[in-house]
């Protein structure tokens, strides 16, 4: 991928995805989730979702994903790698964990009120 010259740094969020993979950035280790592995008995499968912030430093951007999967039937990529600058990776994922957030609490409190009503009950 070529990038525009002076650009800011980069992050990638990176979603559940089926399998173990490990994900390099022009030749460096970046990140991984589980162990990736030939063999099904080396092979440890993880699903959680990160923001791995990198510099590049160049002009040119070579993404390479290692994805390995003996265990799920969809293995592979769930949802597309989002990739772009690092302050906006970050303030995309501390929103959909603000949701998230806030989901469970009006879930939380929903429960409470519905179980005082239960437990007034005559």
């Amino acid at each position: 991928m070529l990038l525009e010259p002076g650009h800011t740094p980069l992050a990638m969020y990176l979603l559940s995805f089926g399998t173990s993979y490990e994900l390099y950035v022009n030749g460096q280790y970046i990140t991984a989730n589980g162990k990736v592995a030939t063999h099904r008995e080396d092979i440890e499968p993880y699903a959680l979702p990160q923001v791995c912030s990198f510099d590049n430093g160049g002009d040119t951007l070579d993404i390479i994903v290692q994805v390995a999967n003996f265990s799920h039937k969809y293995g592979g990529f769930w949802h597309s790698i989002r990739l772009g600058a690092s302050t906006q990776i970050q303030m995309s994922r501390d929103r959909q964990v603000a949701v998230d957030v806030l989901l469970a609490g009006s879930f939380f409190i929903m429960s409470i009120y519905h179980f005082g009503i239960f437990s007034a009950a005559p």
